[in-house]
């Protein structure tokens, strides 16, 4: 269906005799890629009364589910956020603000909105309207949190790892690495490069193979060693090419594990498994950091009610079934349409008690009567007025009799 975002726009009725400039800036907002909001700050409680296809495309909620709406909605029940109390201030001030926020999609997924807003008045200088503008950001904090967590695996390996420009001028070397080597100092020198760090021979073999290999096919390995005052440690040192759009090097990064240089190279596979050991297990804890961090668990659960949003708490739900990308959720007497995938309730809600019985079921175990056999099918037998038969699939029974402390 299409939407004319021309007709809820709050100007629309000068738009037979709004000029050209006008007519390319409503344009321009429609097509803007990030989610613009306008709302009305003479009527109660301040609605929308306007959203741009960005926005609808970055929360999934339509015009028609957002129009006349407060923004607060977003939030759902997660209200505990500095930012909120940010917008309340700048609101009673008449004034702007730029916060970082919590928000939800229609299917109750999480992303994070950089928030800016700003009043709008008229010739008298009453303040009549907001402007919202929205960033998507969720994927910026995710690369962070990766960021962060590769920072806390790199500072705890006894490897020495180092991060150059180009040039080899050192950006960042990690203190552990340096400790466990028995080298002294702590942040780089101004200016001090990766070659300053190595034996004369060391440094001649870098220049005269190690880089224009590593920047010709990415990768580099050999033995090498440190110097610290006067002392060399024999290390075996990789060196990796980091490469920007348009294939340019822009950064470099050696990790150097103590041991004996005089001995025979290891092979690429083997120098290659030493650096990726410290990837991996960022790549790896950065994983389990999103598979624990579902969000602020839910008190209760967005469903549909007749074209709005209600929430439901997760107690009085007996079980949900797969429904295309959403599912029904079945209380003891009626059913809701939640407005959540089945793989986001059972990641949501683990902890409180369901369990996937079957790939299109999703049961509280609090609320299971009987395990029932019919003709071979397997069956959990709820707590409903009409005694709901789940199914239980027989990949999953085994799981299910010992969560029922049947095995």
């Amino acid at each position: 269906m299409t939407t004319d975002h021309r007709a809820r726009d709050p100007y629309s009725q000068l738009a037979d005799t709004e000029d050209c400039g006008l007519r390319i800036l409503r344009r321009a907002v429609d097509a803007a890629p990030n989610g613009i909001l306008i709302t009305d700050n003479t009527r109660p409680d301040n609605p929308i009364v306007y959203a741009n296809p960005a926005f609808e495309r970055m929360t999934g909620y339509t015009a028609g589910e957002i129009l006349g709406r407060n923004c607060r909605f977003l939030q759902g029940d997660d209200r505990d956020q500095p930012g909120i109390a940010e917008l309340r201030a700048a609101f009673t001030a008449g004034g702007t603000a730029t916060v970082l926020l919590r928000n939800y999609c229609k299917d109750g997924s999480l992303f994070w909105n950089r928030l800016h807003i700003s009043p709008v008045r008229d010739d008298q200088g009453a303040l009549t309207h907001y402007v919202g503008i929205q960033e998507d950001v969720t994927r910026e904090r995710e690369e962070e949190a990766a960021r962060r967590q590769l920072l806390e695996i790199v500072e705890t390996t006894p490897d020495l790892v180092v991060i150059t420009a180009p040039d080899g001028t050192i950006l960042y070397r990690n203190r552990s690495g340096l400790a466990a080597m028995g080298l002294s100092g702590t942040a780089p020198e101004p200016g001090e490069t990766l070659e300053d760090l190595l034996a004369p021979w060391a440094r001649q073999r870098l220049r005269e193979e190690g880089l224009a290999t590593a920047v010709r096919e990415g990768f580099w390995q050999g033995p090498g060693a440190l110097l610290d005052s006067g002392r060399e440690i024999p290390v075996s040192l990789v060196l990796l090419a980091h490469y920007d759009g348009y294939g340019e090097v822009e950064r470099l990064s050696a990790v150097m594990r103590a041991g004996d240089s005089a001995a025979e190279p290891p092979s690429a596979a083997s120098s290659q498994a030493m650096y990726r050991e410290i990837v991996e297990a960022a790549r790896e804890g950065f994983d389990r950091m999103r598979r624990e961090d579902t969000g602020p668990g839910f008190h209760r659960l967005p469903v549909d009610s007749s074209g709005d949003i209600a929430f439901l708490d997760p107690e009085r739900v007996r079980f949900f079934q797969a429904e295309g990308n959403y599912a029904l959720a079945f209380t003891e007497r009626d059913h809701h349409l939640a407005n959540l995938s089945l793989a986001d309730l059972e990641r949501r809600l683990e902890s409180r008690g369901f369990l996937r019985s079957h790939r299109s079921y999703l049961v509280n175990l609090d609320h299971v009567t009987t395990l029932k056999t019919l003709d071979g099918q397997t069956y959990l037998v709820m707590d409903t007025e009409q005694g709901d038969r789940v199914p239980v699939s027989r990949r999953n029974l085994d799981t299910v009799r010992t969560a029922l402390g049947l095995a």
